[in-house]
């Protein structure tokens, strides 16, 4: 066995190599950790990148349904998400036992207005084809308002 400052060098020599031999062994892990998550980091961009996708394309044909009460009229205004404006849209109006009271069209800037036909709670309807349906429930309170 060495003695004095060259068995130490020696010392520290070997357990600098030792060492050197553990940080290429976690570095070698590290990697592979990321590798593996940066696989599953890319899986998951990739599934959120086409559920987003497929939001947007159906909120691209969502039709939206305003409606109030007002002067004896209840007036109505219907438009798909980009703000475009449902044009002759069948327009339906039940009473709270679902009775349908009438029934009409949208204008070119989808407008449709009727006077009230009772005092009720009314659920209108507007379907502007090919699935695209909503509905709006205009309260009986609101209705009573607006009479």
């Amino acid at each position: 066995m060495m003695s004095g400052p060259l068995s130490v060098l020696s010392v520290f020599f070997a357990a600098g190599e030792l060492g050197l031999q553990i940080i290429q062994t976690v570095t070698v892990q590290i990697v592979t950790v990321v590798e593996k998550d940066m696989k599953y980091v890319n899986w998951l961009v990739a599934v959120l990148f086409v559920v987003l996708s497929a939001s947007g394309m159906a909120l691209a044909h969502k039709v939206n349904l305003f409606a109030y009460a007002g002067k004896g009229t209840v007036f109505t205004e219907s438009y798909f998400s980009d703000g475009r404006a449902v044009e002759k849209g069948r327009v339906l109006v039940y009473d709270s036992k679902d009775l349908l009271l009438l029934e009409g069209k949208t204008d070119t800037e989808g407008i449709f207005d009727f006077g009230i036909p009772k005092i009720d709670e009314l659920t209108i309807v507007i379907d502007a084809g090919m699935g695209h349906k909503n509905r709006f429930i205009l309260k009986k309170t609101d209705v009573e308002a607006g009479k």
